[in-house]
């Protein structure tokens, strides 16, 4: 799977380094080597996020530093950023490369180079307390019960798939929580 992922990312990474209408802006020679600026979420553990130290953690951000070790002619400039910035970046051009839960939609089809196949896709879970697993058993009986949802990020993939599966549900959600500026601890005390 890492090979795969690393394979998959080193690609876009080579490729997007020359994409766009001002390639200097985000990959400057540094020695031999075009530095890329490639952003994380800051706050999207266990994926990628940042400690009360500053210090970067997370699967994607293991993958990234495997993958500058294999690079021969680009050194990755990991950055780790909110989540609604790292699509700014993207779109403005700053950075060249993201990681993050990108669902496919016509404007990133167009703006983007995006698997065909999604690569490490995250699994929406409903996570229950011991003694309920019977009471819940899918989103819609954990709306039905009034109980909490975590706020998901605008610009990710689980949202658009809560949003999708509330309008094919008749609205159930009268509102979608949505986070801002919320830390990888608030996300995992939620």
């Amino acid at each position: 799977k890492l090979a795969v992922v690393s394979l998959s990312i080193l690609a876009v990474a080579a490729l997007s380094a020359g994409c766009g209408s001002d390639s200097k802006k985000a990959a400057a020679p540094a020695g031999k080597k075009v530095v890329v600026k490639t952003v994380i979420s800051g706050t999207e553990a266990p994926l990628s996020w940042v400690d009360e130290k500053g210090e970067k953690h997370g699967y994607e951000y293991d993958v990234l530093l495997e993958i500058n070790k294999k690079l021969k002619n680009y050194q990755l400039d990991i950055q780790a950023v909110p989540p609604e910035t790292q699509d700014v970046m993207m779109e403005s051009g700053d950075a060249k490369v993201a990681t993050g839960g990108y669902y496919k939609n016509a404007k990133r089809e167009q703006n983007f180079i995006l698997p065909s196949n999604p690569i490490g896709a995250s699994n929406l879970v409903v996570y229950v307390t011991k003694g309920n697993e019977t009471k819940y058993k899918n989103l819609e009986d954990v709306v039905k019960a009034n109980l909490k949802i975590v706020p998901l990020t605008p610009n990710g993939g689980a949202f658009r798939i809560v949003t999708d599966w509330n309008k094919k549900h008749g609205n159930l959600l009268k509102e979608i929580p949505v986070q801002s500026g919320r830390s990888a601890a608030d996300g995992v005390n939620s």
